[in-house]
């Protein structure tokens, strides 16, 4: 018969459990480097949206993100 398992008494996570919830984050943070790095471009050369105003709503949308993403902290 095995034991069951206990909790960590100091609290901390382990290695394994901190990579488990880092790797779920690997394929959105990908996807949002391929977006900030290649919509740009397209964005000025197809559409022709000068690249100070895509970086504008670029950083508009960061700034708004902001406190969406620390109230889910």
């Amino acid at each position: 018969m095995t034991s069951a398992p206990t909790a960590n008494p100091s609290g901390r996570l382990s290695l394994a459990t901190i990579l488990a919830f880092a790797c779920t984050s690997l394929p959105l943070s990908a996807l949002g480097i391929a977006l900030s790095v290649y919509l740009p471009r397209y964005f000025a050369s197809h559409i022709g949206v000068e690249l100070a105003i895509v970086g504008a709503v670029f950083a508009t949308v960061r700034m708004i993100d902001i406190p969406w993403t620390r109230r889910s902290a």
